[in-house]
């Protein structure tokens, strides 16, 4: 009997205010630590997938200037891009659901993110102007805005070696020669920036 009774009406141990206040205070600190670092990670991931849109955008409009001797006026746009092939999706908006601006004259383009804060004009912009990204946002180098200048396109060109004996045999091309002789371009051009 005095076993229920010590169950049922003594009171139990439990946290004295003290320790929840100690919890309530390390997960604050934790918590004003991680949310910060959470935005700027999500805000360089969407600034680094709106930076590949850009790049293959830039790399389209490219192909089409080589074909055309032109780029796409500013009203007919990237849907231009999209009506003749040149590449099958184009978002309108970005990563942060902001709509990207294209302006272009025919000799010349700029195609534009407004970047995190959706305001064009600002460090966080990210441009390209023919082929070349000229602003990368606020996120894209430490000390946080600027363009490096860095082609949209890399087009590897090898310079014929004239020989004075002939050849015997024919050699042949892979495309793994064609891949690997641009693999090694790109890897000298990105040496060259470090």
């Amino acid at each position: 009997m005095k076993r229920i009774y010590d169950c049922l009406f003594r009171k139990k141990a439990g946290f004295s205010l003290v320790e929840i206040m100690v919890v309530i205070s390390v997960m604050s600190v934790l918590s004003g630590v991680a949310v910060p670092s959470y935005v700027t990670i999500k805000n360089r991931a969407s600034e680094s997938g709106t930076e590949s849109d850009m790049r293959s955008i830039a790399t389209a409009l490219e192909m089409y200037n080589n074909h055309n001797d032109i780029y796409p006026s500013s009203e007919e746009g990237i849907e231009k891009l999209k009506n003749e092939g040149y590449i099958k999706n184009a978002p309108e908006n970005d990563l942060w659901d902001n709509q990207y601006s294209y302006s272009s004259d025919g000799d010349s383009y700029t195609y534009q993110s407004s970047g995190v804060d959706g305001e064009s004009g600002t460090d966080d912009d990210i441009i390209f102007q023919n082929g070349t990204m000229i602003a990368d946002g606020g996120y894209g180098d430490p000390s946080g805005g600027g363009g490096d200048d860095e082609p949209a396109v890399v087009v590897a060109v090898k310079d014929p070696v004239v020989s004075d004996k002939p050849s015997k045999k024919k050699a042949k091309k892979s495309k793994d020669d064609k891949f690997s002789l641009i693999d090694k371009e790109i890897k000298k051009y990105y040496k060259s920036k470090k």
